[in-house]
Formats: structure tokens, C-alpha cells, sequence
């Protein structure tokens, strides 16, 4: 039970990631940047990221550092 929760916390930061990065690079109908907005989807996505290394999610390789 306890690594089905983990497979479904796992994928919905994944899918929050993916999410954040697409919206990260939005633009407004002028062509211009929403400061604000980019910077909140970079946030979303820097915590999303953190807390899937937290949980194992990224698998590191032997010998290398």
C-alpha cells in the first residue's frame, strides 16, 4: 500500500514538473514575458524537482559524482 501511494505522489510531481515547465515558457499575446508568472512556475517547478530527489525518484549512477 504504502508504494502505491509513493508510485502516485511520484507521478503526480512528475506531471506537476512537466506542467511547470511548459507554462514556465509562456508568453503574453505581444510576444512579451509575465516576469511574475515565469517566476512562479520556475518555484513550482525547483520544488516539484527537490521533492522527487527527496523521495529517490532520480536514479544516481555508481562512480560518478
Amino acid at each position: 500500500m504504502k508504494r502505491t501511494i509513493k508510485k502516485i505522489i511520484e507521478a503526480f510531481l512528475t506531471g506537476i514538473a512537466c506542467l511547470s515547465f511548459i507554462l514556465m515558457c509562456a508568453e503574453r499575446p505581444d510576444g512579451s514575458i509575465c516576469l511574475p508568472w515565469t517566476l512562479v512556475w520556475l518555484a513550482a517547478l525547483v520544488v516539484s524537482s527537490v521533492l522527487l530527489d527527496r523521495m529517490g525518484a532520480f536514479k544516481r549512477q555508481e562512480g560518478r559524482s
